[in-house]
């Protein structure tokens, strides 16, 4: 039987450290951030949606939603929850929509926001005809809403 010669033992310095035992490259230290503020902006660097003025239309949306729904006198679970979540679905479709590569998934999801912020003007019609919120309350979300239906179907035909 032939033997197999033995290794010596290496000395590891810094620069070795960076390799596993199989010789393998680790991968590189993520980068260490400072303070809070720094640390939440390497997190939001990587969020491409946060940058689409759609999406922050429709966060600024739901804030006025929220507000909306507050003035709602009990009784009316309903009404609020399928207004909640048609509102949250808009801002989530467009996140996911951003997130994806194909022109087809795009698409999809925009057109699915879309939907949902003509949800959303519907049951401010049915708000409104339920004599459950003053007119004047509804004028700002509506106006956003509007912005965002027309933003969304220039992201879904444009796509």
């Amino acid at each position: 039987m032939e033997e197999k010669p033995v290794e010596e033992c290496k000395i590891m310095d810094a620069e070795s450290l960076r390799w596993n035992v199989n010789g393998f490259p680790l991968p590189a230290p993520a980068p260490v951030a400072e303070t809070y503020y720094e640390k939440n902006r390497l997190i939001e660097d990587m969020f491409c949606h946060e940058k689409l003025e759609v999406y922050q239309k429709s966060v600024e949306f739901l804030k006025e939603v929220i507000s909306v729904i507050r003035l709602l006198p009990n009784g009316n679970s309903d009404i609020v929850n399928q207004l909640r979540r048609a509102a949250t679905s808009i801002s989530l479709n467009i996140a996911e929509g951003a997130g994806k590569t194909g022109v087809a998934d795009k698409k999809r999801y925009y057109s699915i926001a879309r939907g949902s912020t003509l949800e959303c003007a519907a049951i401010f019609d049915l708000l409104k005809a339920w004599n459950l919120v003053d007119h004047s309350v509804l004028k700002t979300p509506t106006s956003l809403l509007s912005s965002l239906a027309a933003m969304l179907s220039k992201l879904v035909f444009k796509v």
